[in-house]
């Protein structure tokens, strides 16, 4: 191969890398390609399904869905006594609001803990320690167990055993 050959080539190799190159540059400004985006998208799967709301979801925001009771046509639905009103409503027609609770779960991690109780009502609430529920109040809250104070007295509900 001769000299002038060889030359020719390294001029067409660098013309087409040349061009390749501005055709990526034309490119780039033509599809808009946001890289933060997609980084965040993939660090959160929360981002990726909501990218407009930054809001987090509250207790509060899905109260409507598990005071729906569990079983039973609106007819047979017990009234609610998970307020204070209601249970003295109750009171004052001469019914005592029920005292059978049952523990679904807990949710046990550091800085804050969550008990599932199943109200007499068979509405699912999700209460801290402290919290109130149907004239109970949340005492304590362990992996297996809560305890309520009830009308005085300390009950303690604990998670069946698995298996």
């Amino acid at each position: 191969m001769t000299l002038h050959r060889q030359r020719n080539l390294l001029w067409i190799a660098s013309t087409a890398l040349v061009g390749i190159g501005l055709l990526v540059i034309v490119a780039a400004r033509l599809v808009p390609y946001d890289l933060r985006r997609q980084r965040e998208a993939r660090r959160s799967p929360i981002a990726a399904t909501s990218p407009a709301s930054d809001h987090q979801p509250t207790l509060d925001d899905f109260a409507a869905v598990w005071n729906k009771p569990l079983r039973g046509s609106p007819q047979e639905r017990s009234p609610d006594t998970s307020t204070p009103d209601a249970a003295a409503q109750l009171a004052a027609a001469g019914q005592s609001p029920p005292s059978a609770f049952r523990l679904a779960g807990t949710v046990v991690e550091r800085g804050h803990c969550f008990a599932l109780l199943i109200t007499p009502e068979g509405q699912v609430q999700v209460k801290a320690t402290g919290d109130e529920c149907a004239g109970a109040k949340v005492e304590e809250i362990t992996e297996r167990a809560v305890k309520l104070k009830i009308d005085g007295r300390i009950v303690t509900l604990e998670l069946p055993q698995p298996g």
